[in-house]
Order: C-alpha cells, then sequence, then structure tokens
C-alpha cells in the first residue's frame, strides 16, 4: 500500500483563499476612495486659504480688489493647476462684460469638475469675512456658525 504524502492546495482551497482576498478588497477599495477624495479635498481648501490671503494682500497693496481680475489675483480656473485637475474655482462678484470685481466684498467657490471623482463631495466655499463651508455632496453659503468640517 502506498501513502500519497500532498504538500500543494487544492482548486478548492485555492479558489476559498481568492474569495478572501477579493472580499477583502471589496471592504477596503470604497475606503481608500474616501480617503482619496478628502485629501483632495483638503489640499484644496489649503489652496483656498493661499488664494484668500493672495486677494488680502492685493487689497492691503491696492487699497480694494474692485476692478481686479482673477489673474490680477493670482487666481486658476482650475485646481490642482498641474496634473488632473479636480476643482474649478470661480470668484463672485465678477462684472460678466469685464470679468472685474465689483465689489470688496467676495466669495471664492471651488466646485468638483463633473466626472471627477470628486464630483459626489462637494462645492467648497470661502468669502471676504473668512467665513467658510462645505457640506458633502452640496453647496453651501458661508456665515458664522459653517466651517469646512462639513457642518
Amino acid at each position: 500500500m502506498v501513502i500519497a504524502n500532498n504538500k500543494g492546495l487544492t482548486l478548492i482551497e485555492l479558489m476559498i483563499v481568492v474569495i478572501v482576498i477579493a472580499i477583502m478588497a471589496s471592504i477596503a477599495y470604497p475606503s481608500y476612495q474616501d480617503s482619496v477624495r478628502k485629501t483632495r479635498r483638503v489640499e484644496m481648501q489649503s489652496t483656498m486659504q493661499d488664494i484668500a490671503v493672495a486677494i488680502q494682500r492685493y487689497k492691503i497693496a491696492n487699497f480694494t480688489v474692485v476692478g481686479a481680475t482673477a489673474s490680477d489675483l493670482g487666481i486658476s480656473e482650475s485646481y490642482p493647476t498641474q496634473g488632473t485637475a479636480f476643482y474649478n474655482v470661480s470668484l463672485m462678484p465678477i462684472d460678466s462684460t469685464s470679468q472685474k470685481l465689483t465689489s470688496n466684498n467676495w466669495i471664492l467657490t471651488a466646485t468638483p469638475k463633473t466626472g471627477g471623482m470628486q464630483v459626489l463631495d462637494g462645492s467648497l466655499v470661502i468669502n471676504s469675512l473668512g467665513q467658510k463651508c462645505w457640506i458633502k455632496g452640496s453647496t453651501c453659503t458661508p456665515s458664522e456658525t459653517t466651517n469646512w468640517d462639513g457642518n
């Protein structure tokens, strides 16, 4: 009588291992996507803070921002400016013909690009008073009680 000494895996055992790995990946991937989305949002928030500081510097140097264009203030239409852009940025109130600011009270809005991963994330808004807001999947109006924490 010969006794077989099997040291390998059967096909069933191999399939079970593959299924377990697939289940673990299907649970981890959405969490990974949320982390990437949050990182991009935080980077945009930092960029918006930098833009707000640049606008205030321009206002100090020129005593006003009325009549300034987005390019005068160092604002691009899309961010990040290198690589794939995830947000469109707009500054209001802008005169539609001259594209110049019409008030010292401005609102800067970063809207996720259509078709991009950030589109489910919602718009980021900051105004001339330093008030900020962000609500996941929505737009908002900044006030004293809003912030970028989603509240």
